[in-house]
């Protein structure tokens, strides 16, 4: 099992001027335990950011960058995440990736956190759009 140090490094996270939380995946976790544990640092993280300004509404951008085919999720990992995006100040979320497993669990999360027509997922090739979509209101 990694340590969380070596974790915290797998993901890179920062807010620009338009509230948009940019969330990068640098490298998915293929053991479970390091999965959930991974997951709840990036709920941590976003936490964080939510908590400093209560009263603000944010957007998030998750781009997965490193993908491997066949990636599991974890259950617990997934209902962190549907708890991440469930959260009321994050207005619209976006998943950009290219697996067709991830695009499945986001399909999921979507419906699980009952966000249709507030959180899509995107594929890389169409990155410019999912911004767009993101940036409208």
């Amino acid at each position: 099992m990694k340590s969380e140090k070596e974790l915290e490094q797998a993901l890179k996270i920062s807010v620009d001027k338009d509230n948009i939380i940019n969330l990068a995946i640098l490298e998915l976790q293929p053991n479970l335990d390091d999965q959930d544990v991974f997951v709840k640092l990036i709920n941590k993280a976003i936490s964080e950011i939510l908590d400093k300004n209560p009263q603000k509404r944010y957007k998030l951008l998750v781009n997965i960058i490193a993908e491997e085919k066949g990636k599991r999720f974890s259950v617990n990992s997934r209902k962190i995440a549907v708890k991440i995006v469930s959260d009321e100040r994050l207005s619209k979320t976006v998943v950009i990736g290219s697996n067709i497993v991830s695009k499945v669990i986001v399909n999921f999360i979507i419906k699980a956190a009952g966000k249709d027509g507030k959180m899509k997922w995107f594929t890389k090739k169409e990155e410019n759009q999912a911004l767009k979509w993101l940036k409208e209101e």
